[in-house]
């Protein structure tokens, strides 16, 4: 993550999960808000206050997503990109699989993978979070 990224300086937590998600595919299928919002939870229970979470979407259709997160109850700040910007500037992998990043304060990847279709990575992200002795 360059310093061009929207994401650069909207906290000074030592920790961010920045999660991306293009318009390919089910909206729904894709973000699994349920889950996401269970691992924010987590967070707060083991590192209040160390990890933001970015929501970044692309969405093919805007009233859908508005829908889908007001359905789901996300009471989370969400970046709308329209036009991929954030994905063109990174380079993001394709596959949705790694369209989530755990980076750290100056928003250097620290880890690469979606804990909510690989459960084993949101170990890991914990694992970097809690061996940490970032303030």
């Amino acid at each position: 993550m360059g310093e061009d990224t929207p994401c650069t300086g909207l906290s000074n937590v030592p920790y961010k999960i920045l999660v991306y998600t293009d318009s390919v595919g089910c909206t729904s299928c894709r973000l699994n808000l349920t889950v996401w919002k269970a691992y924010m939870k987590e967070v707060d229970t083991f590192a209040p206050g160390k990890v933001d979470f970015l929501f970044y979407f692309q969405p093919k259709n805007r009233k859908e997503l508005e829908y889908l997160l007001k359905r789901e109850g996300l009471e989370h700040t969400v970046f709308i990109d329209e036009k991929g910007e954030i994905s063109r500037i990174n380079d993001f992998p394709k596959g949705m699989e790694y369209q989530s990043f755990l980076l750290d304060r100056e928003n250097k990847v620290l880890s690469i993978g979606n804990p909510v279709l690989n459960p084993k990575m949101w170990e890991i992200y914990k694992q970097v979070i809690t061996s940490s002795n970032t303030p």
